[in-house]
C-alpha cells in the first residue's frame, strides 16, 4: 500500500515546478516574481506542517514542534509575500485587492494569522483556556481550522497560477489541478494496516485515554500543573483531600498549614473526603492558596521544618487581627469613660453599646481561630507563639468584657 505521503509530495513538487518553470525561464525576473516565489515556500511549508501530523493517531512532541516550525516559516513567507505584491502595486499605481484572487488572498492571510495566534496560545499559554487539559482539549478545533486554511491556501494559489501572467502553456494549469487533487487525495487518504499496526493504534488510543482518566490540572500563582492519581488503588474514588494536599505541597512548595483547595468556586474543607465526593473531576482546575516558607522564616523556627513556618504564618495572621483591633478597644474604652461621665446622647450610649459587642465578637473569633490551630509537639515556636497569642487575646477580651459590664450597670441604675 503505498504511503500517503507519496501523494502529497508528488503533488507539492508537480504545482513547484510549473510554479518555478514559469518565473525562472518565462517572465522577465522583478519585484513581483518574489510574490509567486514566497507564496510557494508558504504552500509547502503549511502542506508538510500539516502532512506531518495528519496520518497518526497520536501526535509526539518531536512531530508537533516541526510542525510549529513549518507552520511559522509558512506564516513568515505568506507575510513578505503579501508585503511584496502590495509594494509592487503601490509603486505601479495599481488598485489593490480588486481581482479575486487578491481577495481571497487577503482573507487567507488573515486565517492564517489567527490560527497561528489560537495555535501558539494553546501550546505556550495553556492558562488562558483554563489549564493544560482545557488548552489539549482545543487540539481538535485548532486540527480543523488548519484544514480550513490549508484549502484557502490552495485555492489562493491556484487562483493566481491561472492568471494570464503566469500561464506559459495549456498543459500549467492541468498540472496544477492535479497537484491539488493529488494532495487533498493524500491528505483524506489514510494508510494501510495490518492487524499488527491497528493493535498498536488501537493501544495508544486506549493509552491516551488512561492517561487522561482520574486526572486534573492544578492552579497556583498563575502557574498549571498536571496531577494524577492512577497510581493510587481505586484513583480518584478512594484518594482523599489530605493526599491531595500532600502532592500539592511537593509540587507547588505551599504549607499544607496554610493551603485552602477550591474547586467549581467552593473550597474544599474535609480532608479526609475523597476527592470524587469533593468535587474533583476528570479535567477539572483546582485552585491551590496558601503560603511558601523562605529561608528566613525557616530560620526563625527551631525545627526548620516549613510546616513549622505555615503554623507560624496562620497564628501571625490571626495576630494582626488582633493588632488591628486595639485602636477600637482604646475607642471604645475612651467612649465608655463618656457614657459614664454623662456627657453622651442616648445615640452615641447604643454606638458604645454596638462597639463593645463587635470588639467581643472579634476577639472571641480570634481566640477559636488560635484554638484550632493545632501545632504539633516538635514545633516549639510555634506552640509557644500560639501560647503568646491565645494569652494576649483573652487579656484584651476580660478587658472589653469589663468595660460592656459597667456600661451595662450603668445603664440599669438609669
Amino acid at each position: 500500500m503505498i504511503n500517503p505521503k507519496f501523494y502529497i509530495h508528488l503533488g507539492l513538487l508537480v504545482f513547484s515546478a510549473s510554479v518555478l518553470n514559469v518565473i525562472l525561464y518565462h517572465v522577465p525576473f522583478s519585484l513581483f516574481s518574489y510574490h509567486p516565489l514566497l507564496i510557494l515556500i508558504a504552500l509547502v511549508a503549511c502542506t508538510e506542517g500539516i502532512a506531518f501530523i495528519q496520518v497518526v493517531p497520536v501526535v509526539s512532541s518531536k512531530k508537533r514542534t516541526l510542525h510549529i516550525v513549518l507552520q511559522s516559516i509558512a506564516f513568515t513567507a505568506m507575510a513578505f509575500g503579501f508585503s511584496v505584491i502590495y509594494e509592487n502595486k503601490a509603486r505601479n499605481d495599481r488598485p489593490h485587492f480588486t481581482t479575486a484572487h487578491g481577495q481571497l488572498g487577503a482573507v487567507t492571510f488573515l486565517f492564517m494569522c489567527f490560527q497561528l495566534f489560537v495555535g501558539s496560545l494553546i501550546v505556550y499559554l495553556p492558562g488562558l483556556f483554563g489549564g493544560v487539559a482545557r488548552a489539549k482539549s482545543m487540539y481538535r478545533y485548532h486540527r480543523i481550522l488548519g484544514y480550513m486554511s490549508l484549502v484557502l491556501v490552495w485555492i489562493a494559489a491556484l487562483y493566481g497560477s491561472m492568471t494570464p501572467f503566469l500561464v506559459s502553456s495549456t498543459i500549467q494549469p492541468v498540472m496544477n489541478w492535479f497537484s491539488i487533487a493529488t494532495n487533498f487525495f493524500g491528505l483524506n487518504k489514510k494508510s494501510g494496516s495490518s492487524p499488527s499496526s491497528s493493535t498498536r493504534t488501537n493501544s495508544s488510543s486506549r493509552s491516551h485515554h488512561r492517561q487522561m482518566r482520574d486526572s486534573f490540572v492544578l492552579a497556583y500563582d498563575n502557574r498549571y500543573y498536571d496531577i494524577h492519581f492512577r497510581d493510587v488503588p481505586g484513583g480518584m474514588q478512594q484518594a482523599t483531600v489530605a493526599e491531595l494536599k500532600e502532592r500539592c505541597k511537593t509540587m507547588t512548595g505551599v504549607t499544607i498549614a496554610t493551603m485552602k483547595l477550591k474547586v467549581s468556586g467552593a473550597y474544599i474543607k474535609d480532608d479526609t473526603a475523597t476527592l470524587t465526593s469533593s468535587g474533583i473531576h476528570d479535567g477539572c482546575i483546582v485552585y491551590v492558596m496558601g503560603d511558601r516558607a523562605n529561608n528566613e522564616q525557616l530560620r526563625q523556627t527551631a525545627s526548620g521544618n516549613p510546616e513549622e513556618v505555615g503554623y507560624m504564618i496562620r497564628i501571625s495572621k490571626v495576630m494582626d487581627k488582633i493588632e488591628g483591633s486595639k485602636d477600637k478597644i482604646e475607642e471604645f474604652d475612651i467612649k465608655v469613660v463618656s457614657v459614664l461621665e454623662g456627657d453622651q446622647t442616648d445615640t452615641t450610649r447604643k454606638e458604645t453599646e454596638d462597639l463593645g459587642i463587635y470588639l467581643s465578637e472579634l476577639l472571641m473569633q480570634s481566640l477559636i481561630a488560635l484554638d484550632g490551630v493545632d501545632c504539633p509537639s516538635e514545633f516549639v515556636t510555634a506552640r509557644a507563639n500560639r501560647r503568646q497569642g491565645v494569652k494576649q487575646c483573652q487579656e484584651l477580651m476580660d478587658r472589653v468584657d469589663q468595660a460592656r459590664t459597667v456600661l451595662k450597670q450603668n445603664k440599669q441604675r438609669l
